[in-house]
Parts: structure tokens; C-alpha cells; sequence
């Protein structure tokens, strides 16, 4: 801040002295610093509340964390580990599933777009892969729409949902 301030005092002491070719390097490198501050990715925190978390409890390990899934255009990745599971394949924010049902991702640079949050990694007695946050109807998967631009630094506030799969908890 201190910076612009500084350029448009410049700016005024070049105008009293009629510097036009200053003037306009001056304008020029304030619309760089302009265009600097407004990121073109979101950064800051997704919160929301898995409504039945008592419900999916037994299905809960150490090994299970919530994870941001970017909506593809095409199909989902998955991967395989070695037990025979099918996770999301994402390299975004992971975070363990809060005993609470209350989470929150913190989350920096991440760009416009669509995602899904997965429950990754539940237990093996659950029966069915790709468990994601759903709308308390359970009649969609709820997605996040981030969008970005001169307020990318909001919370995002997901509706409550609902962990599951289509064909999994009823």
C-alpha cells in the first residue's frame, strides 16, 4: 500500500513538471501492482458439517481423511492400493474426518472451479466406493463452486450433508 501511495505522489510531481514519458511509466507499473493483488485463485477456508457422522463411525479408521476432489470434465480417477480399495485420485487438501462431523479445509491457490469433498479410505466393511459429501435429500452430491477474483480470500460455507454413495448408507 505504502508503494502506490508513494507512485501517485510521484505521479503528482511529475505532472507539476510535465514528464508525460514518466507519467506513463509510473501509470504502468501501478496497474502491474493492481493486477499482482487480484489472484486468480481462491484462498482461504471451506467449512461445512457432516450431518450423520455417528452413523459412519464404525466405518472410520485411522487411515480415513475427507479430501477436495476437482469435478473432471470426463470421468473420475481412482487409484488402487494393495488392499483393493478405489480412492479419488486428487492431489488437493486432505484433512482427518472431525469426530464432530465440523470440518474445515484450509486451502491455498486453488483454482476456479467445481469439487466434491470424499470420504477416502473408509473401513473395508463399508461396502462401497467413491463415499462423498451428498445433500441431506440424497439426491445430489453437493458441489463446491469456487470462484475467484476480488474477494478470493472468503470462507466458502458448504451446505450440511451427508456421507455416502448412491448404493451405500440408507
Amino acid at each position: 500500500m505504502r508503494t502506490i501511495k508513494f507512485m501517485i505522489k510521484e505521479i503528482s510531481a511529475q505532472l507539476r513538471r510535465r514528464e508525460r514519458t514518466n507519467i506513463i511509466i509510473i501509470l504502468s507499473s501501478i496497474i502491474s501492482l493492481s493486477l499482482v493483488g487480484c489472484a486468480s485463485t481462491f484462498n482461504g477456508e471451506i467449512n461445512g458439517e457432516i450431518r450423520n457422522i455417528e452413523e459412519i463411525k464404525p466405518f472410520i479408521s485411522d487411515k480415513t481423511f475427507l479430501q477436495l476432489i476437482e469435478v473432471p470434465e470426463g470421468s473420475f480417477n481412482f487409484y488402487s492400493p494393495a488392499n483393493g480399495e478405489l480412492i479419488y485420485q486428487s492431489d488437493l487438501e486432505k484433512i482427518p474426518i472431525p469426530v464432530d462431523g465440523k470440518y474445515k479445509f484450509i486451502v491455498k491457490n486453488l483454482k476456479s472451479g467445481k469439487y466434491l469433498i470424499a470420504a477416502q479410505r473408509l473401513s473395508k466393511d463399508y461396502k462401497y466406493f467413491g463415499p462423498l459429501l451428498w445433500s441431506e435429500d440424497k439426491n445430489n452430491a453437493v458441489i463446491i463452486n469456487v470462484e475467484t477474483g476480488n474477494d478470493n480470500n472468503k470462507a466458502i460455507n458448504v451446505p450440511r450433508g451427508i456421507i455416502f454413495s448412491k448404493t451405500g448408507l440408507k
